[in-house]
């Protein structure tokens, strides 16, 4: 089922939460689902609150910014601004995924939530990592750790066919291998047209790679492993995988 992203909002302006609202009234894509005009008030809830991502009003005070910047570090922020000034060069340090002017305008804003859209959603465990996609049937979370093979598609080159643990299949559109390969440590590439998931190697023979539980043709799925990429594959699972020569 796809999901909407949920947005919390830190801003004095009132302004900002009237047009944020309206932005969000009937949206397929966003929800609001807090909004503060004091700082003080979203820091003390911050940890009862389920929240993809945050818009911050840039004037915010310096040491309430930084808190804040801290406590929401693994969710992508988009800073808001009316003015030019020297704090757009202080909030480059804190990393926003995006920076939106005031008024907030539903182009910017659709913009900004592209890239919240390609942002991985951190987490402790490296296997509970998400990764937020867009495809035929909306936006979809899809856990990095689940991620089986991700291949060339072979109607359009420039997307990406990714196969999953369960073997449902979704659509990437527009992503390259290297953008994928540095979502995730749990990712590899092993030729030219294929990535897998570390976790569902089961058998490394010369040059091919037999994957646990994802089925082809009712055999488990096998994948070539090229020489070009063999060195790097070796390096990163030859500790837990047995090799056949």
């Amino acid at each position: 089922m796809a999901e909407k992203l949920k947005c919390v909002l830190i801003d004095a302006d009132l302004q900002s939460h009237r047009l944020l609202k309206n932005l969000c009234k009937g949206s397929p894509t966003i929800e609001l689902t807090h909004s503060f005009t004091c700082p003080k008030q979203f820091i003390n809830s911050v940890g009862k609150l389920k929240f993809d991502f945050c818009l911050l009003d840039i004037h915010i005070l310096e040491p309430e910014r930084q808190l804040i910047s801290n406590l929401v570090k693994n969710k992508p922020v988009i800073f808001l601004t009316d003015t030019y000034d020297d704090r757009l060069r202080e909030v480059i340090n804190f990393a926003p995924i995006d920076i939106v002017n005031k008024p907030i305008e539903k182009e910017q804003l659709n913009l900004a939530l592209e890239r919240v859209n390609h942002f991985p959603i951190q987490n402790k465990d490296k296997r509970q990592e998400l990764f937020r996609i867009k495809g035929r049937r909306g936006k979809w979370k899809l856990k990095l750790a689940e991620i089986a093979v991700v291949k060339t598609d072979t109607i359009d080159p420039r997307n990406k066919r990714v196969i999953m643990k369960d073997a449902e299949i979704h659509i990437l559109r527009n992503y390259t291998f290297e953008y994928l390969l540095g979502l995730s440590n749990l990712l590899v590439r092993v030729n030219k047209c294929e990535i897998i998931g570390m976790d569902f190697v089961r058998e490394v023979r010369y040059n091919s790679i037999i994957l646990n539980g994802i089925m082809e043709n009712g055999e488990e799925r096998q994948v070539p492993l090229s020489r070009a990429f063999k060195k790097n594959f070796m390096q990163l699972l030859m500790q837990n995988v047995p090799i056949r020569e």
